[in-house]
């Protein structure tokens, strides 16, 4: 949920000048941190039998990764609410605030007015443009799913160990440890 949520603001709040930077140094982020994970748990792995492992090791894998998140999660309070929200719904102040911290007080003036110029609210039904385009935008996200760096991540312990014949994982991928 955290991780929606910044997809969906980052690209709203940050200067479009560098907008597309801000969008792609999250994305590296993102899939830095999962290799990251894959490491941690490596070592937590290594230290431990294989009976040990399989019964508590699985715990301190989840405790290391649910740390950051927590305080990603808690640090995402103190992001501010999208200005062109803030403008739909009247509180120009805050959107101006919001503006003014990122853009600098000239742009941000420039900006406000452009976005109450574009902003109203649409009362449109939702098959306006049709099916197909809805369609086709499920489809979209259900390939990205099965062909994208997901798929990488999800199946890295048995590719890495089919691959480079580590015995990595190896209670998680079912083989008994063998």
């Amino acid at each position: 949920m955290p991780l929606l949520f910044v997809r969906c603001t980052l690209p709203k709040i940050a200067p479009s000048e560098i907008r597309g930077k801000l969008v792609s140094c999250n994305q590296f982020a993102i899939i830095f941190g999962m290799l990251v994970v894959y490491f941690v748990n490596y070592m937590i792995k290594d230290g431990m039998p294989d009976e040990v492992l399989v019964s508590d090791g699985w715990r301190y894998m989840f405790g290391s990764e649910a740390v950051p998140a927590a305080l990603f999660g808690i640090l995402l309070f103190l992001v501010p609410e999208t200005p062109r929200y803030l403008a739909m719904t009247h509180q120009d102040d805050k959107a101006f605030s919001v503006l003014e911290k990122v853009n600098g007080t000239d742009k941000a003036k420039t900006i406000l007015s452009e976005i109450k110029a574009v902003t109203s609210e649409k009362t449109e039904k939702l098959l306006t443009y049709g099916l197909t385009v809805i369609v086709v935008g499920i489809l979209l996200s259900v390939f990205q799913q099965a062909i994208g760096i997901n798929a990488v991540l999800y199946y890295a312990p048995r590719i890495l160990k089919n691959r480079w014949r580590w015995r990595w994982y190896d209670a998680d991928c079912g083989n008994g440890g063998g």
